[in-house]
Formats: C-alpha cells, structure tokens, sequence
C-alpha cells in the first residue's frame, strides 16, 4: 500500500463525511425509547467502533512494505481523530447548550466513525 492511499482516505473521509447536523435519524440506535436510553447506545456503539477502528489500523499498519509506513499510517489516525472531533464540534455548535447535546453530538461521533470503518475496510481488503 503505498502513502499517497493514506493521503487519498483521509480526502475522502473528509469530502464525503456524513452530515451529522440531524440526531433525529435513528439509523443508529432507533430501537432506543427514551433520550438517555438513546444517549446509552450511543455511547456504547461510539466505543465500539473506537475497538474496530484500532483494530483495523492495527491491521493496515502491518500491511506497509516500507519502513515509514506504520508512522504515516498512524499520523492518518491521529489527523481523522482530531478532524472527527472537529467535525463533530462544528456540526454540534448550535445545539451546545440544549439538553440533547450530548446525543446530538456523540450521534456525530458514531456516523464518522462509520465512514472511518468503510475506509479502513477498503483499505484492508485490498492491499
């Protein structure tokens, strides 16, 4: 795999981030009745794509066939990580100070994350 591929995922997950501005669509955690019980999911759901999310770069990193690889591997996560929070933040600005906030925002987290899965998949599965 070479770095430019890096480069590319971290553009395309950027372009092509979903818009997180609507916490009313229940793709994620629809099945949750009530707000903290919907908020619960989240959390959960957020950290377990966190688990996939590193597992999959673990993967790619060993994936290299250069010595800088792993490096430039690991830069691209630690880019998407602090793009996703940024993302999220800017997204979320408006809602801060109401009382779904944290819903709002850690919906926003999980829909990065879900993108960030379909990169790093690609990624993967073709070498």
């Amino acid at each position: 795999m070479k770095p430019l591929h890096l480069a590319l995922g971290v553009v395309l997950c950027a372009t092509f981030a979903p818009d997180a501005s609507g916490a009313d669509d229940k793709r994620f955690c629809g099945e949750a009745k009530m707000e903290r019980d919907f908020l619960d999911c989240l959390k959960k759901l957020d950290a377990s794509q966190l688990r996939e999310i590193a597992d999959l770069d673990k993967k790619i990193r060993k994936m290299g066939d250069g010595p800088g690889f792993a490096k430039l591997a690991d830069q691209s996560s630690r880019v998407w990580k602090a793009f996703r929070n940024a993302e999220c933040d800017v997204k979320t600005f408006e809602s801060r100070t109401g009382s779904g906030y944290s819903s709002i925002l850690t919906y926003c987290l999980v829909e990065m994350n879900a993108a960030r899965l379909v990169v790093l998949q690609e990624r993967a599965d073709s070498p």
